[in-house]
């Protein structure tokens, strides 16, 4: 029944960390007999399988999916694209409209204006 709460589960550290689908998944497997069957079942399992990550987990922490985010590297905006141009083209349009519109461009591609 609990395997039907649980979305995710992996290890940091010696830190266990299970994620919930919902928050009655959370109260559902938060509650203390539920972490201590838990954690009897993880010793168990890592004393039979030597050579498994479980064996390393001191602590076990249960979050539920909506309020857990993994931590991002940088929060700067990355540029998705690299500008190859140079903004050096020979702008022949006989339409006012769309010379002035690939003056524009020109003036964002050499860094002149903002979009």
């Amino acid at each position: 029944m609990h395997q039907n709460l649980i979305s995710k589960i992996f290890i940091k550290k010696q830190l266990l960390i299970i994620l919930t689908k919902s928050n009655v998944g959370y109260q559902e497997l938060n509650h203390d007999n539920t972490k201590k069957s838990i954690k009897k079942l993880i010793k168990i399992y890592a004393n039979t399988n030597s050579l498994s990550d479980f064996d390393q987990i001191n602590e076990l922490k249960i979050l539920t999916d909506r309020n857990f985010k993994l931590p991002t590297k940088s929060a700067k905006k990355k540029k998705f694209f690299l500008e190859l141009s140079k903004g050096e083209f020979k702008n022949t349009c006989k339409n006012e409209l769309l010379y002035q519109d690939f003056e524009d461009l020109r003036a964002v591609i050499k860094g002149t204006k903002v979009c």
